[in-house]
């Protein structure tokens, strides 16, 4: 009977270690790295995943956007940090690196979204998504790196680095440019003048728009504004062109101001739309995203798009 109970006690002490040092060994410290590669391992430390990304402002150069994204913290201590500093890779690229300056607190067994304001330059975007048209790639891998200085070490270390991965399709940004106008009809008495805008879809899935409103500026100054009543639908890869009904502020202008503004072809006009994409899909990163976008150009192009 002794012999047994020592045999016992000796199971219990060894499976205490084990559990001991397990808990404490390297892998599960939270100043690992763990991203969705580690699915299927049995580890324990801070994850992270993308839950939005809205777009607010986008013209020729640079994408204001907001980028959400939830930390779990699966740890029976909490997390505190001052900031953080993220990166965001986009077919192993480098396309976005910020920091975020605020304070970070998520309590034990609890998790916290983070919204992380963003400014993404336009010209690297295109650089990424031209090298994966070259090779026939619709989709790519984003990986989103997040790294903080915890207030309080945990588990002895103080930085704790974060990665997460997720395989999105290639987002291209609509483009926009426009496809025929009455300038003639802005002398005249009428109210009511249609410009037609060419929007083109490049991402291989089909594309909804609510165009919110828009404004047509000629040489700084508010010449036309309207809306656009209904929701327009375009396909994948395909250029849908749209009638644009223009207010015409006509109290503001006399005949004659009209024409001199319209006179030189090297004048300058801008034409900035805010829209709203439209997804059924619950877990559609652009959904409901606010968008706008600016068309410069000088009104030789506009009178040589007139329609006819």
């Amino acid at each position: 009977m002794k012999k047994g109970w020592w045999i016992i006690l000796g199971l219990l002490v060894a499976g205490a270690a084990i559990a001991y040092f397990g808990f404490l060994r390297p892998d599960r410290q939270p100043a690992s790295e763990s991203d969705d590669s580690s699915a299927g391992t049995i580890q324990l430390k801070p994850k992270m995943r993308i839950q939005r990304i809205q777009f607010s402002d986008i013209d020729d150069e640079t994408l204001n956007l907001n980028l959400t994204f939830q930390i779990v913290n699966p740890l029976p201590v909490g997390l505190k940090a001052s900031a953080a500093d993220f990166a965001l890779y986009m077919d192993n690229t480098l396309v976005l690196e910020d920091r975020y300056a605020q304070s970070i607190d998520i309590q034990p067994n609890d998790s916290s979204s983070v919204t992380l304001p963003c400014v993404l330059r336009a010209k690297r975007l295109k650089e990424v998504n031209d090298r994966l048209a070259a090779r026939n790639q619709d989709s790519a891998l984003y990986r989103l790196r997040f790294t903080a200085n915890l207030d309080v070490p945990v588990l002895g270390e103080r930085t704790m680095t974060i990665n997460t991965r997720k395989t999105y399709p290639v987002y291209h940004l609509l483009k926009m440019k426009v496809g025929g106008v009455d300038v003639e009809k802005f002398g005249l008495k009428e109210s009511d003048v249609s410009l037609t805008l060419e929007l083109n879809n490049q991402n291989i899935f089909p594309t909804h728009l609510k165009l919110a409103k828009y404004a047509l500026k000629v040489d700084d100054k508010l010449i036309a504004e309207g809306s656009h009543p209904d929701p327009v639908y375009m396909k994948p890869e395909s250029i849908t062109p749209v009638d644009l009904p223009l207010e015409v502020k006509t109290g503001k202008f006399t005949g004659a101001a009209f024409k001199t503004l319209f006179a030189k072809k090297t004048t300058p006009f801008e034409i900035r739309i805010e829209y709203q994409t439209i997804s059924r899909k619950s877990d559609d990163p652009f959904k409901n995203s606010n968008q706008s976008t600016v068309i410069r150009g000088t009104l030789n192009e506009l009178l040589t798009k007139k329609k006819r």
